[in-house]
């Protein structure tokens, strides 16, 4: 019976060895939890584009603590909003434009007419109206702290005269009845600002680039095929929806 059981431990042995070993890297991003975008890893996932690494997305209950995260080595990327780029982060490229939009009630046609503008404040869409209000040195509007879930019926109440708005919560309020008065794409533009208005961006550090900087090179490489084969290709969207 000894003999047995040693032969079969060996054969055992042999075939674990004998197995191919993984040369996959795996990739942590970390993301807003509840924010993975889909531009970034189900695309690459419906192409098949994964090449010698894994990508893990690690959601975060605030990017404050993304941030941290990723500075202390414990991710090779992270996906924030453009206010919390830090001069230590290495910027890779933008992965959203700017567009949050200001939906105000009917009786609204200017900017300079609103006075109250709802918007939930532990957001980069309330941080990024509140730098246009400085530009625009409109420091007589107040910006009211509403949840987002609840600025439709707030606005539709008229306990505001505006919110600001993104996505569905601007289809909600749009079919209570609001209009949009600017959106934030267009306020960048009136305000003569240069490039182009961003909102999300992917970022690294200097020490994941030196340690893996050829991945993650080739990740932004795939991505960008990806975003081209998912614009020109019904097949890749049907399998996305």
């Amino acid at each position: 019976v000894i003999i047995i059981v040693v032969i079969l431990f060996s054969i055992l042995l042999a075939f674990i060895f004998l197995l191919p070993l993984s040369t996959k890297t795996t990739i942590k991003v970390g993301t807003l939890k509840g924010a993975c975008g889909i531009s970034f890893v189900e695309v690459l996932d419906a192409l098949n584009l994964e090449d010698n690494f894994d990508i893990v997305m690690v959601p975060f209950e605030g990017v404050p603590l993304e941030v941290d995260a990723l500075i202390k080595g414990d991710l090779d990327l992270a996906i924030i909003p453009v206010e919390f780029l830090k001069p230590n982060l290495k910027l890779l490229l933008m992965d959203m434009m700017q567009y949050q939009a200001l939906i105000v009630r009917e009786n609204f046609n200017s900017l300079k007419e609103l006075r109250k503008i709802g918007a939930f404040t532990p957001t980069s869409t309330y941080l990024t109206l509140k730098a246009y209000l400085l530009e625009y040195k409109l420091e007589n509007i107040s910006i009211v702290n509403i949840p987002i879930p609840a600025l439709p019926d707030t606005l539709q109440r008229g306990e505001v005269d505006a919110i600001a708005s993104i996505g569905p919560t601007t289809v909600i309020a749009l079919d209570k009845g609001g209009k949009v008065l600017l959106t934030f794409s267009d306020i960048f533009k009136d305000l003569n600002l240069e490039g182009v208005p961003p909102l999300i961006t992917l970022v690294t550090t200097k020490n994941n680039l030196d340690k893996k900087g050829e991945i993650i090179r080739k990740i932004i490489s795939l991505r960008e095929k990806a975003i081209k084969s998912w614009i020109n290709s019904e097949e890749v969207t049907n399998e996305l929806y």
